[in-house]
């Protein structure tokens, strides 16, 4: 391929790129934590983990948010974030 036709389209690929990652959905405000960051900051296996979060939801302790990232190879990718309500 030329150099003239790639410029074009390295430029076209950088700026999807670029209006992709623009568009995560992220949680706003501080203490939201991944299920992933809090069974490793709290050292405890996934089934005690959410057991633990099915409580705090049930009683209306805990918020979840929904959202999504993009991967290291670019691909969105779903995440739930939480944090204890104050």
């Amino acid at each position: 391929m030329s150099q003239r036709t790639s410029k074009p389209i390295d430029s076209w690929a950088a700026l999807l790129d670029k209006e992709l990652k623009a568009s995560e959905r992220l949680p706003e405000g501080k203490g939201w934590r991944t299920a992933e960051e809090l069974r490793t900051e709290y050292k405890i296996g996934q089934r005690k983990l959410y057991s633990m979060i099915n409580k705090l939801m049930g009683e209306k302790r805990l918020e979840k948010f929904s959202g999504y990232i993009f991967n290291e190879s670019g691909s969105r990718s779903s995440k739930v974030w939480y944090r204890i309500k104050t």
